[in-house]
């Protein structure tokens, strides 16, 4: 992995988090009402904002686990790396909370499937910086979806620092 980035305070990461996670709330409820107005097509570049703010979002939730773990994070975007940095116990803890408690079910899919929090992570560990490129001509991932498991992470986050959602 990269550099290690020491950091005195993890609320700080997490105060960010939280900021590009409601960030990224705001942009997607404001494309969702834009594409009613004006159609889809124009409506989805926004959304594509939304996926980048969201996926640093949960970037940073990451990296503030690993501040709270370590007293340091791991410089990097790809999410699935980041998560292989943190300490095993942890990785198994988010992965059994998500795979057993959440429920994905498509409209074509007649059985619901349990989460897979390491397939989740993999269709979108490079997020950021894929939604960012989408000009290059890169094809968008149309498999971005990770709020439950950065959720999951998040409830891990408040387990081992209760303080940072008390005022």
């Amino acid at each position: 992995m990269s550099k290690k980035v020491p950091v005195k305070d993890a609320k700080d990461l997490w105060n960010e988090a939280s900021t590009f996670e409601r960030t990224s709330i705001a942009i997607h409820n404001a494309a969702y009402k834009y594409m009613l107005e004006k159609g889809e097509d124009l409506a989805i570049g926004m959304t594509y904002a939304a996926y980048v703010n969201h996926a640093y979002s949960f970037e940073l939730y990451l990296k503030c686990l690993m501040v709270i773990e370590y007293g340091y994070f791991h410089w990097g975007h790809e999410l699935l790396e980041l998560f292989k940095e943190l300490p095993q116990k942890t990785q198994d803890e988010i992965v059994h909370n998500n795979d057993t408690l959440t429920t994905r079910k498509s409209i074509t899919q007649a059985i619901p499937q349990g989460g897979n929090f390491i397939q989740s992570l993999t269709e979108a560990s490079n997020a950021f910086v894929d939604y960012r490129y989408l000009y290059n001509g890169k094809e968008p991932n149309e498999n971005y979806d990770l709020s439950f498991p950065m959720q999951f992470v998040k409830n891990v986050i408040i387990q081992k620092r209760p303080d940072f959602v008390n005022p």
